[in-house]
């Protein structure tokens, strides 16, 4: 009797642990929406005889969206690309209007400066890589996540690095050091960490990158867009076939179905 009653008390503190860890869960999304590119972008040099990528890290989300606007002539330009198209402008050459899909002379008739580069998985994977070490200085929980997204959990760190805010400038100070373009989130799961991440990197308007509370998190969430989801093209479409544009649509559907059609 004493043993079962020393067993159900045992199952009670530990599910009451596995509560309150959950409930002190905060989790910081850095996606790197460029890495592609700017892992083979050359370096170049600076005054000092000192090194760094073309395009240091962008802290902000205020890329020109006007087509040529801030951008001279001739002026060097990078993008990744493939035998026939351009895969991935970087902010210059976006500024002198080449977008993704556009054939290579196009581009080049845009940005006669523009520099075209082809994709090295061995140097992307080492450079995401890096940047996971590098942010173990955090936590030791960090995971890759899906299209460059690094995932650290950082509720019991907080308190040791001086709060949120100051931990979330550490992050970002530790980012700029590598050059690459990235955009941080927090939020107090993993999933909506990187779903917030992936809307600030799309520019989807002026929203809340950082929820902590998890009551609010899927007010957040459910006004952003059904596509920042991983899924196949073929799942994109079916979505919009049925006029499910938001999370919220999502969420609205029934489960079942969702779960039978996709």
């Amino acid at each position: 009797m004493f043993c079962r009653y020393k067993a159900s008390c045992c199952r009670k503190a530990e599910a009451a642990a596995i509560k309150d860890e959950k409930s002190n869960m905060l989790w910081i999304a850095v996606t790197l929406p460029l890495l592609s590119l700017e892992a083979v972008k050359p370096l170049e040099s600076l005054q000092g005889g000192s090194l760094a990528k073309p395009n240091p890290c962008e802290s902000g989300d205020e890329t020109s969206q006007s087509s040529g606007a801030g951008y001279v002539t001739g002026e060097r330009c990078y993008a990744l690309a493939d035998h026939a198209h351009i895969l991935m402008p970087d902010f210059d050459a976006l500024r002198a209007g080449v977008h993704a899909g556009h054939s290579r002379s196009y581009a080049l008739a845009l940005a006669p400066g523009l520099k075209m580069l082809a994709a090295d998985t061995s140097r992307e994977t080492q450079a995401f890589e890096a940047m996971a070490l590098a942010l173990l200085t955090y936590t030791p929980k960090v995971s890759l996540a899906h299209a460059h997204t690094l995932l650290l959990e950082v509720g019991s760190g907080l308190r040791l690095f001086g709060g949120l805010r100051t931990l979330l400038s550490r992050v970002s100070a530790t980012v700029a050091e590598f050059g690459y373009t990235a955009r941080i989130a927090c939020a107090p799961t993993a999933w909506g960490a990187w779903l917030l991440a992936q809307a600030r990197a799309s520019r989807e308007g002026h929203r809340r990158w950082h929820v902590v509370k998890e009551a609010s998190l899927a007010r957040v969430l459910d006004r952003l867009s059904v596509l920042l989801l991983p899924v196949s093209q073929a799942n994109r479409d079916a979505f919009t076939h049925v006029g499910c544009t938001t999370l919220a649509d999502l969420r609205q559907l029934p489960r079942h179905g969702v779960v039978r059609r996709f």
